[in-house]
């Protein structure tokens, strides 16, 4: 899920992988796991989701533990990834795949 979140974010382009840091990264493994656990407890049975994701990464903008900084780049991070919620992307990358 790590892979596919920072794939989503940069959009395969290298230079915007290259930029992501490993705050970054424990960024984005808080956001799959908050994510995961919203699902688990509201008993759904479905995997996570990008949107869910999206949401994870959003509330991870207002934790007033983490700096200005790390809000803004959850910030930026929620916003890439929300690209791929809706329309053509989101029919590709924001639904249950199938086996």
């Amino acid at each position: 899920m790590g892979l596919k979140v920072r794939i989503v974010i940069t959009g395969g382009d290298s230079n915007e992988e290259a930029v992501i840091t490993r705050a970054d990264r424990l960024t984005i493994r808080k956001a799959i796991i908050i994510a995961a656990e919203e699902k688990q407890a509201a008993g759904s049975q479905e995997i996570v989701l990008t949107e869910d994701v999206v949401n994870a990464m959003n509330k991870l903008t207002l934790d007033e533990s983490n700096t200005p900084k790390r809000r803004g780049r959850a910030k930026d991070m929620a916003d890439a990834m929300a690209l791929y919620c809706s329309g053509t992307t989101g029919h590709f990358f924001n639904r249950v795949g199938k086996a």
